[in-house]
C-alpha cells in the first residue's frame, strides 16, 4: 500500500469531503480518504500494484471535477 497526499485547490466544503470519500466505495484500488480542508488536500492510502499515482489524480477528477496534483508539503 502507497500513502499519498493529494492537494486539491478547490474542496471548500463538507459536501466536497464526502465527495471525495466515495472514491474507497469506488475504487477498489483505494484503501482509504483523509480529506484536510484547511489544508485543502487528501491523503489516499491505495494499493501501488492496481492504480498509479496518475490513475489515482484521474479519479479523483473524475469522481469529484476538481483538478488535483501531488502534494510536496
Amino acid at each position: 500500500m502507497t500513502k499519498q497526499r493529494f492537494y486539491i485547490p478547490d474542496v471548500h466544503c463538507a459536501s466536497c469531503v464526502m465527495l471525495l470519500e466515495t472514491l474507497e466505495e469506488d475504487y477498489d484500488a483505494i484503501n482509504s480518504v483523509e480529506v484536510n480542508l484547511g489544508k485543502k488536500s487528501a491523503e489516499i492510502v491505495f494499493d501501488e500494484n492496481k492504480l498509479g499515482v496518475e490513475d489515482v489524480i484521474k479519479a479523483i477528477e473524475e469522481t469529484s471535477g476538481y483538478k488535483a496534483e501531488v502534494s510536496h508539503d
